[in-house]
């Protein structure tokens, strides 16, 4: 008898998990997946994918430009080698469908955290944020440029919730995706500044974390040269 009371619980809890804001929010990332599957390639695709290819082959970084004419043999600043190199695994593995479905995963999960940081009521939160994603969706193309728009928000995500700790591995991986690291550098910057302000003994602990993050972003296979 306590069988069908049980069951008739579980489904009224579920239906008040599932609230207006949460509805809002799944519509949006829903928007936000299906633009992204139905994106095309771009052209800068197929090199980033052939350069992939080469050092999965290889076994190293490739730093030296191999395709073009008139510069050949001379050093490429190849920022993006480890969005090239996962970007091949995917292709790898389930072809163009796992690319697109990767370069999807990482845009939908910055517009999610996105969603998250937003304040105030659900329905303008919804309005502005649906309509930043018009000319958003401009460049949502599988390119390593996704992983900014992935650690982008993760960055002030981390920020707002006060997780520095977690920010020199993010700008780490960053630094090696795609050069929007820099970008997230001044915003980093930015909101430790105005923490250190608002907290002033915080200082010590935000220099200890924006000097981690510089150090991070140097630790590629450029060196130093990656900052100029």
């Amino acid at each position: 008898e306590l069988l069908p009371t049980t069951r008739i619980t579980a489904v009224f809890r579920s239906l008040a998990w599932f609230t207006y804001e949460r509805l809002l929010g799944s519509l949006l990332l829903l928007t936000v997946v299906l633009a992204c599957a139905l994106t095309p390639m771009q052209t800068d695709t197929w090199w980033q994918l052939r350069a992939g290819h080469d050092m999965w082959a290889s076994g190293r970084v490739l730093l030296t430009d191999l395709y073009s004419h008139t510069a050949y043999g001379s050093f490429w600043p190849n920022h993006e080698w480890l969005a090239e190199v996962i970007y091949y695994a995917a292709y790898r593995v389930g072809g163009l469908p796992l690319v697109t479905l990767l370069a999807a995963a990482l845009i939908s999960g910055g517009w999610a955290l996105v969603w998250r940081l937003t304040q105030g009521p659900s329905r303008v939160a919804f309005a502005w944020t649906a309509s930043a994603l018009i000319p958003a969706c401009l460049w949502w193309e599988p390119r390593p440029h996704a992983f900014s728009l992935l650690l982008l928000p993760a960055s002030v995500y981390l920020l707002v919730r006060d997780r520095l700790t977690w920010l020199p591995l993010v700008f780490l991986v960053w630094a090696n995706c795609h050069g929007g690291v820099l970008l997230g550098l001044v915003v980093l910057a930015a909101g430790l500044a105005a923490r250190t302000l608002q907290a002033p003994s915080t200082w010590t602990r935000t220099s200890v974390v924006f000097g981690g993050c510089l150090l991070a972003a140097t630790a590629t296979p450029l060196g130093l040269s990656f900052w100029t």
